[in-house]
């Protein structure tokens, strides 16, 4: 599996009591995976069923982005300001955050489907919060230092990735791309790091750009090619674009 998915498994099977044990679990018939939404771009999150829907009783397990997973949860303001707090201290230790939820599905159907909340035949909703994931992926060795040079030469070096804007930020940082401290007020500030939900509306109307884009679409890009350094929580349609 992916790095992130080896280093959840990992996790898992060290508080279960190892490997085997976790193996063990995974095997129990009220286990067994019976439906699962894959991760994709759009939800980000991913979603598993387990049990045994004759039992009339099954479970499921969401997973994903925090932000998006806590919004299927049933929190106070309490519990989400300590999870948001959570949250922030491992993205600024350069963490990708992970959060996992889970929920009891009484009355199954005989059949799982849907791809979201809008098509599913079965509850996305009232999950219980079951904690967070920080995992750590240390840029290789030598990036920082190939930074400078790169930069020390002339060429400007820019992230784009599907992390959350803190958690790019922190590692950007780390590799030189970010200046440690950024001078507040001003473009260089406000366009250092760009996000995918900035870029929503900024996305051409055809595959590319054209001479007939709107003046202040024109203006903003011109600032962040300039000014971006970092482009976070982006879609592969944001890429394309950038």
């Amino acid at each position: 599996g992916s790095p992130t998915e080896v280093a959840i498994l990992r996790a898992s099977s060290e508080v279960q009591g190892g490997p085997d044990a976790a193996k063990t679990l995974k095997l129990k018939p009220e286990n067994q995976k019976i439906f699962e939404i894959p991760f994709n771009s759009e939800n980000k999150w991913m979603l598993t069923v387990h049990g045994q829907v004759s039992s009339g009783k099954v479970f499921a397990i969401l997973k994903g982005a925090p932000d998006r997973v806590m919004n299927y949860c049933s929190l106070d303001k309490a519990s989400t300001d300590a999870i948001e707090g959570q949250m922030q201290m491992l993205m600024n230790d350069a963490r990708r955050v992970l959060a996992i939820a889970r929920r009891e599905i009484t009355s199954p159907p005989a059949k799982f489907e849907g791809s979201g909340p809008q098509d599913c035949n079965f509850p996305l909703k009232d999950f219980e919060f079951v904690g967070l994931y920080g995992i750590e992926d240390p840029p290789k060795e030598g990036v920082d230092d190939a930074v400078i040079k790169a930069t020390n030469a002339g060429v400007k070096v820019v992230m784009v990735t599907g992390d959350h804007p803190d958690t790019a930020r922190a590692i950007a940082k780390r590799i030189n791309i970010l200046p440690r401290n950024i001078p507040g007020g001003g473009d260089a500030a406000e366009f250092s790091v760009i996000t995918g939900m900035q870029l929503d509306s900024r996305v051409p109307k055809s595959d590319n750009f054209t001479d007939n884009e709107p003046p202040e679409n024109v203006a903003w890009w011109k600032k962040a090619v300039t000014h971006a350094r970092v482009f976070a929580r982006v879609s592969p349609i944001h890429k394309q674009v950038i």
